[in-house]
């Protein structure tokens, strides 16, 4: 099963000259919705390997699987962070040909 190896922010709006950092499943858990203001941004690097670029919008959530010849498809999510982080790992395990 893959599971969520790394979540590295590379932007929080409130803190804008602060360096990349690292934050855990529970810190995502423990800050809730309201630390996640729009313009904030991660990378989330996955157990198998692939990465995917995170982006609050005023709509909500999008990512993007980062691959070598550039993006992948962009899927949009109207939930939190954490739920959005839940429904990528969903669909990861789901696609075929995965363990």
């Amino acid at each position: 099963m893959i599971q969520i190896d790394q979540i590295l922010v590379t932007k929080q709006p409130s803190e804008p000259l602060r360096r990349y950092f690292e934050l855990t499943i529970d810190e995502v858990h423990k800050y809730g919705e309201s630390f996640f203001k729009p313009g904030f941004s991660a990378n989330v690097c996955l157990t198998d390997g692939s990465s995917y670029s995170f982006i609050h919008t005023k709509e909500g959530w999008e990512s993007c699987e980062m691959i070598d010849e550039g993006l992948g498809n962009i899927s949009e999510y109207t939930v939190s962070f954490e739920e959005s982080l839940n429904r990528l790992l969903m669909e990861v395990n789901m696609r075929p040909g995965k363990y």
